[in-house]
């Protein structure tokens, strides 16, 4: 089902969304957005015209239980022979497609027509072990509401999500105009963006631990607040900060970029 959708969603030959910009992200930008640098500063602030209308995330990227060679079973059958290897080397990872599932096609895109994220469990020196399919889950999940963030900022609005194990609602007050002019747009709806996106994925913790599979019959307990899940999903929300502080969510194919640095 999720190939038909990619297959069907996925071949395009413009950019899913656009806005002006072109400069890639650097490195300095992105040693900043992990707090690895104190003090900087950021690019010039939005104009609420130039906010992409970015599309929520629906693709599932499938990973990953914590561990390598486990077994699968489809509900209450064992699929034998099948084995998950979930260990990846920083080279076996794939480039990042926004709202990604397992495979995607782009015509538009320069990386050719099939795209494989190869996601996995990269080891780290400084942060161990990184769920690189929740880094990018939540890099796009933060994106997307910091466009939204954007986009009702000044009267307010209800956005839906899909349910996950209830309705998901997303309410934006108006920002008072005092922290506007005080903190600049950008840097409150990138703030908005990953606190949101967060939150969201630790609710999706909770909701798999009690039964919640956004694929029925493929359970996802295993992996409920797996180990490695939390700090992987907010490395996603400060990776993602870094692009949009520095206008480079401009277009869909502009942000696959940067995240792949």
């Amino acid at each position: 089902m999720s190939l038909i959708f990619l297959l069907t969603t996925g071949c395009a030959n413009a950019p899913i969304w656009q806005a002006p910009g072109e400069v890639l992200v650097t490195e300095q930008a992105i040693t900043l957005a992990l707090n690895d640098l104190e003090g900087g500063s950021y690019t010039n602030d939005f104009e609420s015209d130039v906010i992409p209308d970015i599309p929520a995330p629906k693709a599932l990227r499938p990973c990953c239980a914590f561990g390598n060679g486990l077994m699968v079973k489809l509900g209450e059958i064992p699929l034998v022979g099948f084995k998950l290897d979930n260990i990846r080397a920083p080279s076996d990872l794939g480039p990042h497609k926004y709202d990604n599932g397992l495979i995607s096609f782009d015509l538009a895109d320069n990386r050719g027509w099939i795209d494989d994220e190869n996601n996995g469990l990269v080891y780290t020196c400084r942060g161990g072990f990184i769920d690189v399919a929740h880094v990018r889950d939540n890099a796009d999940m933060t994106i997307f509401l910091a466009a939204q963030a954007g986009r009702n900022m000044d009267k307010g609005g209800i956005i839906k999500l899909p349910d996950q194990g209830g309705e998901i609602h997303i309410i934006f007050h108006p920002i008072p105009k005092e922290l506007l002019n005080e903190y600049g747009r950008l840097l409150l709806v990138s703030r908005i963006g990953q606190w949101t996106a967060f939150q969201l994925s630790i609710w999706h913790e909770i909701a798999t631990w009690y039964g919640f599979a956004s694929l029925i019959g493929w359970p996802e307990k295993l992996s409920s607040f797996s180990p490695e899940d939390l700090y992987s999903n907010l490395l996603g929300t400060k990776i993602a900060g870094s692009i949009i502080t520095n206008l480079q969510m401009t277009d869909d194919h502009t942000y696959n970029r940067n995240m792949d640095l």
